[in-house]
């Protein structure tokens, strides 16, 4: 009675076949990519987003598991995000705190990668224009 329901997972979601654990994979190799894109920001958000990934592969949370977002939403913010990445992080964030379960970090995850996707293309753009002007 004191366990998150295994559908309110995502391995519980998606079966524990094939899929599910190439959904598994793909969470943790985006977090992966991530983490190494932001390794020169500091240590708070490789933690947050250990945590969100930790919380979103687990076949079996009690509510309380769930609470280790608070330290996790915490480093993140010290990351100061903009945007859409901060309006999908804080949305994921509160909604798996409030609901107790993990699959609303998706859309912290989302924001994440439209955040990276943005930090990337910024600076591929400012390289490109910097190296037209030689």
């Amino acid at each position: 009675a004191m366990q998150v329901y295994p559908q309110l997972t995502m391995p519980g979601l998606l079966g524990s076949g094939l899929v599910a654990a190439l959904a598994q994979g793909l969470v943790i190799a985006i977090m992966v990519v991530l983490v190494w894109r932001r390794r020169g920001s500091g240590v708070e958000f490789p933690f947050a987003a250990g945590l969100c990934a930790s919380l979103l592969i687990a076949s079996f949370l009690h509510p309380q598991d769930v609470a280790v977002l608070l330290p996790a939403a915490w480093l993140w913010l010290r990351t100061v995000p903009r945007g859409l990445e901060r309006v999908l992080g804080l949305t994921g964030f509160v909604a798996a705190l409030g609901l107790t379960t993990p699959l609303p970090l998706l859309l912290v995850l989302a924001g994440w990668l439209v955040s990276d996707r943005t930090v990337v293309l910024g600076v591929s753009r400012r390289s490109g224009s910097s190296s037209s002007m030689a």
